[in-house]
């Protein structure tokens, strides 16, 4: 996607330019011939703009023999000829640009560039780049073929042959603008784009579009328990909180310092409060809020299913994936078992996480005391070993739609296995705008059709129908 840029053309509806900082330019206007220049230029607007660059052979002048920017062209560009002049005598020019690229990732920089002249060695342009004032790195660099020759074809069908084309990274540079591509190195929150060139004589380059694309890391849509607050969510429902009778016995949120009760399984006291303890997930450091299960199947539940459920408004978001910080310590059986479904907007249920045991392997456990435990049968969640440390699964979800409802269903047989989740997390890609989704819509302004309700006949139609409302 698009993060940021200069010198769009119209065809980009996000106008110009987009989270452009500055752009600076010390040469902008320093040059005394109207035929040399290093600036921004724009048909119809500039007061003058250099004869080379400029190729007017289809109305304006049909004798031209030169130029890269066409008579149809009337969006901004960067305009380059004869940097060394009298008022310029070394004929270095630079101009830089800063981005705010925040929280972008796998940037790429992509620049329309056209040159056209019989360019010599030492005609030369060069964009290069650092984030957050880091090393300079080179994006493009030029170099000129003296050896070959290149026919350029002006707007009017006009054919020039001239000698020692521009190449850049081994692309030859005709007027005709060409999009060249290259990944940037690194992330950070600005990015300063540099275009530095020296060149003699009535030679031009162009450039246009100058676009920085990347992707951004998934944005939270809703969470619950994490830092024992929650987002987008709806509702939460749990049968099972308070349900039974056993200290020993739980299903439901617990926090540390707030709890009446937590099960001794889930917590680790080995630190200071118990140190002879030998069993637990959640330290005495951790003091948010958790879900923790233990002995599901007791007197108060002979049958052992127990399940919660979370609702979340996830409307306007797509690409969703799943996060939760998993914990398990115990001797498990096959029996215990916990698995994680998803429904969207009261969809099939598809599962998420599954649990399994390894009833052929064991694991060691090590509390916060630095006490080791060694039991057998460990439980696992898509092949990874949960341990009594927090660690966090992520899968992703299938479907878009307004609601997302999570079920958490576990039976835990034994006061002596613990299960523990932390910071529920559900991340996506946000949709700035739609309609008819799920009989919703988003920053949607207008709706206009004239046709609505128009045709006499039931069989006819162009306009919004509503199975249950139509």
């Amino acid at each position: 996607m698009l993060i940021a840029g200069d010198l769009l053309d119209s065809t980009n509806l996000q106008g110009p330019s987009l989270n452009r900082i500055d752009r600076t330019n010390p040469f902008e206007g320093a040059f005394g011939s109207a035929g040399d220049g290093f600036q921004v230029y724009q048909r119809d607007v500039s007061a003058s703009i250099p004869f080379a660059v400029l190729d007017d052979t289809v109305s304006v002048f049909p004798a031209d023999m030169f130029g890269i920017i066409g008579e149809d062209n009337l969006d901004e560009f960067f305009g380059v000829t004869d940097t060394e002049n009298a008022d310029n005598p070394s004929g270095d020019a630079s101009a830089s640009w800063t981005f705010d690229i925040s929280g972008a990732e796998n940037l790429t920089l992509s620049i329309d560039m056209g040159a056209m002249g019989d360019f010599e060695a030492a005609d030369t342009f060069t964009w290069s780049y650092q984030i957050d004032g880091g090393p300079v790195m080179t994006a493009f660099q030029s170099t000129v073929d003296e050896t070959g020759g290149q026919t350029y074809t002006l707007d009017s069908g006009t054919l020039v042959t001239l000698d020692d084309p521009m190449l850049v990274d081994g692309t030859v540079l005709s007027n005709e603008l060409q999009t060249l591509t290259t990944a940037l190195a690194g992330t950070g929150s600005v990015l300063t784009l540099t275009l530095d060139a020296n060149t003699n004589g009535g030679e031009a380059f162009a450039f246009q579009n100058i676009a920085i694309e990347g992707s951004l890391p998934p944005t939270p849509v809703a969470f619950a328990l994490v830092d024992s607050t929650s987002l987008n969510l709806v509702s939460f429902t749990n049968g099972f909180a308070g349900a039974f009778a056993s200290l020993g016995d739980g299903f439901e949120i617990y926090q540390r310092g707030v709890s009446d009760s937590i099960p001794f399984a889930v917590a680790d006291d080995s630190l200071t409060i118990f140190e002879p303890d030998a069993q637990g997930i959640i330290g005495e450091g951790n003091t948010e809020q958790f879900f923790g299960i233990v002995d599901t199947v007791n007197g108060d539940n002979p049958g052992g299913s127990a399940s919660a459920s979370w609702v979340f408004d996830i409307a306007g978001f797509t690409d969703l994936s799943l996060s939760i910080a998993m914990g398990a310590m115990g001797d498990f059986e096959a029996s215990d078992v916990f698995t994680w479904t998803y429904q969207i907007d009261g969809g099939p249920s598809q599962v998420a996480f599954q649990s399994t045991v390894d009833e052929a392997s064991g694991l060691t456990y090590t509390l916060d005391s630095g006490t080791v435990v060694t039991l057998d049968d460990p439980m696992l969640v898509d092949g990874v070993v949960l341990t009594n440390a927090l660690q966090t699964l992520t899968t992703g979800l299938s479907g878009v739609g307004s609601q997302l409802t999570l079920t958490l269903e576990a039976t835990l047989d034994g006061n002596s296995e613990a299960v523990a989740f932390q910071d529920i997390v559900i991340n996506g890609k946000q949709v700035f705008a739609f309609d008819l989704v799920n009989s919703g819509s988003q920053n949607l302004v207008s709706f206009a059709n004239p046709f609505d309700g128009a045709f006499g006949s039931a069989g006819d139609g162009f306009q919004v129908y509503d199975r249950d409302a139509s």
